[in-house]
């Protein structure tokens, strides 16, 4: 009797526990959803933004180098590509200006949206009144003087930050179109305007808040590009000295111990394969009067010495009687 008991215990110790499902069981709907639609929507803008970032940075400094090539009259051999980067880094300057702009431009115009609606929305209320008191006027004449603050604020702020003539215009556009962009909403209780006439001069606010600036900067950029052209060898040439082990068969060279040695070169440009030289200017046009083009295999040693300008070129024009400084041609 006892051993029975003992196997009973001992296989009472050995049964494993029964589990009930109710331990065990979870709720579906505390599960957190993942919103794949709005991850798609801010994966979808982010790539949008770096997109359109990069296009700005290669075109701005695109538009830098052409200028910068152009000056020095190398296009007519064919633009000297750069890498990318290269050319993105050119921009870099200028998309921070662009950016800038673009922002102030927009506050501007988010100004006027935003504190004029409430006094347009009176001032309209109160002149549609068929008989205006003293009260009324005086609280038109109010929003009148509030108006014109903001007005003046919005423009002298932008002053303020910028001499440029062209961005003072773009600001000044961008009020008046945003003015009237409220002053539309406003009237149109009674939805008498068409949704077209509504909405088209903020539109137009908004587009002139981008495509000026745009406009203006690529220009600036371009207009930069060849003006420091123009300066780097009229005013600072960088004159260059090479040595071949063979023959190259252009001017300047000379033959001292199976080494050939060339003289009187100044520096253009170089790519991945080859140097851009000239050896003197014309007096007019203040570009290379001709162009030497020579391989990086066919050069064992070059040397390179920013001097000033050669008095034997006996040049007729500066730089600032062909091309303008663009600071001082907008910034006036």
């Amino acid at each position: 009797m006892k051993s029975v008991k003992k196997r009973t215990s001992k296989t009472a110790k050995k049964t494993p526990r029964v589990v009930q499902s109710s331990e065990v069981s979870f709720d579906l709907e505390k599960i957190p959803v993942i919103n794949w639609d709005f991850v798609f929507r801010i994966l979808g803008s982010v790539t949008g933004i770096a997109a359109v970032t990069g296009l700005l940075l290669w075109l701005l400094g695109y538009l830098r180098i052409y200028g910068y090539q152009e000056a020095i009259s190398l296009p007519r051999l064919g633009y000297v590509s750069q890498t990318y980067e290269q050319t993105m880094v050119k921009g870099v300057s200028f998309f921070i200006s662009l950016i800038t702009d673009i922002v102030f431009l927009l506050l501007i115009y988010f100004l006027v949206i935003i504190i004029l609606p409430p006094f347009a929305r009176y001032a309209t209320k109160l002149i549609r009144e068929k008989e205006q008191s003293t009260r009324s006027w005086l609280a038109i004449l109010y929003v009148i003087f509030v108006n014109a603050t903001i007005a003046s604020f919005s423009y002298l702020s932008f002053r303020f930050l910028t001499s440029n003539q062209i961005l003072n215009a773009a600001a000044t556009l961008v009020f008046i179109f945003a003015l009237l962009g409220t002053g539309a909403d406003a009237l149109d209780d009674d939805t008498r305007l068409s949704l077209f006439f509504r909405k088209m001069p903020k539109f137009l606010a908004l587009f002139f808040c981008i495509v000026i600036p745009l406009t203006f900067r690529s220009l600036y950029a371009y207009e930069s590009g060849l003006y420091a052209g123009c300066t780097d060898i009229v005013d600072s040439p960088m004159m260059t000295v090479f040595h071949s082990n063979t023959p190259l068969g252009i001017d300047g060279e000379s033959e001292e111990n199976g080494t050939y040695n060339y003289a009187g070169y100044y520096y253009l440009l170089a790519d991945s394969n080859r140097y851009y030289l000239y050896r003197e200017l014309d007096t007019t046009t203040l570009k290379p009067v001709k162009i030497f083009i020579v391989k990086n295999d066919a050069i064992s040693v070059i040397s390179l010495t920013k001097v000033e300008t050669p008095i034997d070129w006996k040049l007729e024009k500066k730089c600032s009687d062909i091309h303008t400084n663009p600071i001082q041609k907008y910034n006036k």
